[in-house]
């Protein structure tokens, strides 16, 4: 059975983010460059999956920085879809997926309500579901951070990042401990 294009360029780029490690850099991002993106939805499609592993794989987000860097310059641009629309291209789709990553993080370490009801039975399920939370809190701090030093993001982005996570709440209570970590 012959897979669709978006199938191949998902296996295909797993298959590369799988074996990117900061020793095999440049072979992997030369590999990544040379993947025919026809589109921006494919050009969307191989980030979110670059974005995914940076995230799941933190010890390697400088890897990956520096990857997303490369590819920048590589990679093709789109027009915009409307008449008008600034065309599309890596950096763009990227901070676009960054951003949408940032905001769905949670803004406390506590449970949700959510949680609560589905981990009732389950403390330590609740456990390792909060321990996955931070885990990715970080992960995508550490992310901004990597793309901050490679002139991927720019100071305005961080500074408004830095102050939510430092604001204190609208009733005046602190930010969580784990917030300021970051």
């Amino acid at each position: 059975e012959e897979l669709s294009r978006e199938a191949k360029l998902e296996r295909d780029v797993r298959a590369l983010l799988n074996k990117i490690a900061p020793e095999n850099l440049n072979k992997v991002v030369r590999q990544m460059a040379d993947i025919d993106i026809q589109s921006k939805d494919e050009m969307v499609q191989v980030t979110n999956l670059i974005c995914k592993n940076a995230l799941e794989a933190r010890h390697y987000s400088a890897t990956y920085a520096g990857m997303i860097v490369t590819l920048h310059e590589k990679y093709p641009e789109f027009p915009g879809e409307n008449e008008g629309d600034k065309p599309q291209d890596f950096k763009r789709i990227l901070l676009n997926t960054v951003q949408e990553e940032y905001e769905r993080l949670p803004r406390t370490m506590a449970p949700t309500e959510e949680q609560k009801v589905k981990f009732k039975d389950d403390k330590d399920g609740l456990s390792t579901e909060m321990i996955r939370q931070k885990d990715r809190l970080l992960a995508n701090m550490t992310f901004i951070g990597n793309l901050y030093l490679r002139n991927m993001l720019s100071m305005k982005v961080v500074q408004q990042v830095l102050k939510e996570l430092v604001e204190s709440e609208p009733d005046g209570t602190l930010p969580d401990e784990l917030r300021i970590h970051c």
